[in-house]
């Protein structure tokens, strides 16, 4: 038989009208081979690829969210970034606000905080934008470091769960609860300054008096944190593991029982707006849920 023409294998059994031999053209030029190191290869990187897939899928929840149990990516809300998303642009903006507070104070010598925290005289004029500017103050950089730690550790896993615009909503929207509870008591104290000095100057003294920090915010991610899923278990600084329906009690305790005006006077801490942005998430809690 000529070199240009091989013979195949015998056909299947069963097959209707099929040759025992079937002549085929063999093809032209040289055949292409692999050697057993190139398949050895394959299969190594195969094995590889999937041993890597395998430790970042159970290494990188764990780094991220620092808990026990994590939520399938699949349920995070929409528009998620990965490199931080509003987390991040918030701590930034909280520092450099702290910094340009600093300057005001040293080099300008300028009264930042009867324009911008939320105190009894910028009710009275009208400096409504002192419910959100009131965020953006701190009285020490001890104070930043602890709402930074607060976000750093709550934020990110609440960003991821429920997408990061809902996430800016939640944080601004508790925040701006927690002002205005703060605010409305104040602004009482303001009203009743005629017809009961006495029970307005605690009003004032009490609610009304130069309120500065994020914790606002802060404090409603919290709630929001430990009513969604309350029977996860989270660590506590990567060490002290906790229920998340834990977490808000003590927190919801505290403010109620400082916002009373028969605790104490003069005490400058916004308790009533950590109270009002702790129910507020509460509240959202049921309507901020993974899609």
């Amino acid at each position: 038989m000529p070199s240009t023409w091989m013979a195949a294998a015998p056909a299947r059994p069963g097959w209707r009208g099929a040759p025992s031999i079937i002549l085929r053209k063999a093809r032209k030029g040289p055949q292409p081979t692999r050697s057993c190191w190139s398949n050895a290869s394959l299969r190594a990187a195969d094995h590889f690829s999937s041993g890597l897939d395998t430790f970042k899928s159970w290494i990188v929840p764990r780094i991220c969210m620092n808990s026990d149990h994590q939520e399938p990516r699949k349920k995070a809300g929409p528009w998620v970034l990965s490199w931080g998303g509003f987390t991040l642009l918030i701590m930034v903006g909280l520092v450099a606000c702290f910094a340009a507070q600093q300057v005001v104070i040293v080099r300008m010598e300028k009264p930042y905080d009867t324009y911008l925290a939320l105190n009894s005289y910028g009710m009275k004029s009208g400096y409504f934008w002192q419910f959100f500017t009131c965020q953006t103050l701190h009285v020490a950089w001890w104070h930043l470091l602890v709402n930074l730690a607060g976000l750093w550790f709550i934020g990110r896993a609440l960003e991821t769960a429920l997408g990061s615009l809902r996430f800016l909503a939640a944080f601004l929207g508790c925040a701006l609860a927690g002002a205005l509870l703060q605010g409305l008591l104040g602004g009482a104290g303001e009203l009743l300054r005629d017809s009961a000095p006495a029970l307005s100057q605690i009003l004032l003294d009490r609610y009304l008096s130069s309120g500065y920090g994020s914790s606002l915010g802060l404090c409603g991610l919290l709630a929001i944190f430990s009513r969604r899923q309350p029977q996860e278990k989270v660590r506590l600084f990567y060490l002290i593991p906790l229920k998340k329906a834990i977490l808000v009690w003590p927190a919801l305790a505290c403010a109620l029982a400082f916002s009373l005006p028969s605790v104490t006077d003069n005490f400058t801490l916004t308790h009533t707006g950590h109270l009002g942005a702790l129910l507020a998430g509460m509240a959202a809690a049921r309507w901020l849920r993974p899609r």
